[in-house]
């Protein structure tokens, strides 16, 4: 079994339970990025760059960065998903659960805070979390009440986001449960290798667990298909 934290903020490295949580510092006027698409400043301050890829560099251990940034990369690019890494960039505060199961169709529920309520995306591709993606073959959108939002916040602050370990076992096959978070000047990632696999893991990730049932809640658990794991 596994789990990931990464953590991209504005602050110095913490620990948590003994874990090690990633943090890396980025410069205000500028995200580094193989290709950034420049936007202009309002005044005369230096312009921001906002990133093109999905995770900034050395998101994931260093072993396994590159074919994992690929393969959660590719399934977000078949989706038309944007980058939550330049959401945070641009200034504003939104959530994705990311569904990858071996055999399974791939899913991710995006809420993005619109005022004070939030706006909701989930898209549902035709393949497999764990090889080729396919094509969009479902789609839906909609507002979320304030209530709703305030429950997406509830849920991810009980799930002790900012504070939880940043890695544990791997195991095979199975399902990568990923939670993103985007907000001004902070991005930060928690992923989980099938959190229900068996009693302790269920045990002991039941809170996380309970976030991810949220988004497919909100998202409507018709376009859920196949098993939950």
């Amino acid at each position: 079994m596994r789990y990931r934290l990464l953590t991209i903020v504005w602050l110095g490295a913490t620990a948590c339970d003994g874990a090690h949580v990633k943090t890396v510092s980025l410069p205000e006027t500028s995200v580094p990025s193989a290709s950034s698409a420049p936007v202009a400043a309002a005044s005369s301050a230096a312009p921001v760059s906002i990133p093109a890829a999905f995770f900034p560099p050395h998101t994931f251990s260093d072993a396994t960065d590159a074919f994992v940034s690929q393969w959660y990369g590719k399934h977000l690019d078949a989706m038309h998903e944007p980058s939550m890494w330049a959401t945070a960039t641009r200034g504003e505060t939104a959530y994705r659960f990311v569904w990858l199961r071996t055999w399974g169709k791939p899913m991710a529920v995006r809420i993005t805070r619109v005022g004070d309520h939030g706006h909701l995306v989930v898209t549902r591709l035709s393949g497999n979390g764990g090889y080729d993606p396919g094509t969009v073959d479902a789609k839906r959108e909609r507002d979320l009440t304030p209530a709703e939002w305030k429950r997406v916040e509830d849920a991810i602050a009980a799930a002790s986001f900012d504070t939880t370990a940043t890695e544990g076992a791997m195991g095979n096959d199975g399902a990568q449960w990923i939670i993103e978070r985007a907000k001004p000047g902070a991005y930060r990632l928690v992923e989980r290798w099938s959190p229900t696999y068996d009693a302790a893991s269920a045990a002991k990730n039941a809170a996380f667990v309970r976030a991810c049932d949220l988004f497919l809640d909100l998202a409507g658990r018709d376009l859920v298909t196949g098993d939950v794991y």
